[in-house]
C-alpha cells in the first residue's frame, strides 16, 4: 500500500516521529516528501534490537513470538518457524548421537580406527545435509518442520541400524 523510508526515528506519545521522510504511495506517480510524520506503528524498542538478530540466534521464546505471529519480523514467517523447530529438535539430534556412539565404543576394541573413522564420517554427513537443509528452508524450498527434522531422523535411523547390527552379531 505505501513504501515509507525514513533517516531516523524517535518514540512519540502513540507511536513513532520519522524524520527526513519519502512515501512513496501505491497509485502516484511521485513519491512525497516530508521533513516529519507521525507514524502511529506499535513498535516497541526492545522489538526493534531483537528485528537485528538473525533468528539462529534468537531464545527459544523469542522465535516462538516471531513464528506464532504471521507477517511480524524483518524475515520470513518460515524463517522464524525453522528456528523454532531447529532450537527444539537440536536437543534431540545430541541424544541421537550419544545413541550412535555406544555400540560403536563397544565394539571399538575389535574394529579400532575403521569404526572411528566410520563415526567421523557419520557426523560430518550429518552436519552437512543438515546445513544444506536449513539453507533450502530459509530460501522456501522446504517446509519449516522438514528441514528441522529431517537430518535428525536420517540420524537416529542410522543409530537404530548400527544398534540392531551390533546386538545381531553379538
Amino acid at each position: 500500500v505505501e513504501l515509507i523510508e525514513a533517516t531516523g526515528a524517535e518514540v512519540a506519545d502513540r507511536g513513532w516521529t520519522l524524520r527526513e521522510v519519502t512515501r512513496t504511495v501505491v497509485g502516484q506517480e511521485m513519491p512525497i516528501e516530508t521533513a516529519s510524520y507521525a507514524w502511529p506503528g506499535g513498535l516497541a524498542i526492545d522489538v526493534l534490537e531483537i528485528l537485528a538478530v538473525h533468528p539462529r540466534e534468537m531464545s527459544l521464546w523469542q522465535g516462538w513470538r516471531f513464528a506464532e505471529r504471521a507477517g511480524f519480523g524483518n524475515r520470513p514467517h518460515y524463517v522464524y518457524e525453522l528456528w523454532r523447530s531447529k532450537k527444539i529438535l537440536t536437543p534431540l539430534a545430541t541424544i541421537v548421537m550419544i545413541l550412535l556412539a555406544v555400540p560403536l565404543v563397544q565394539r571399538f576394541d575389535h574394529a579400532g580406527g575403521l569404526l572411528l573413522t566410520g563415526g567421523i564420517v557419520i557426523a560430518f554427513l550429518y552436519l552437512t545435509v543438515d546445513g544444506l537443509l536449513v539453507a533450502m528452508a530459509e530460501a522456501g524450498l522446504l517446509p519449516p518442520l522438514l528441514a528441522a527434522s529431517a537430518a535428525t531422523v536420517a540420524l537416529a535411523a542410522v543409530a537404530g541400524a548400527v544398534a540392531v547390527h551390533h546386538e545381531v552379531k553379538r
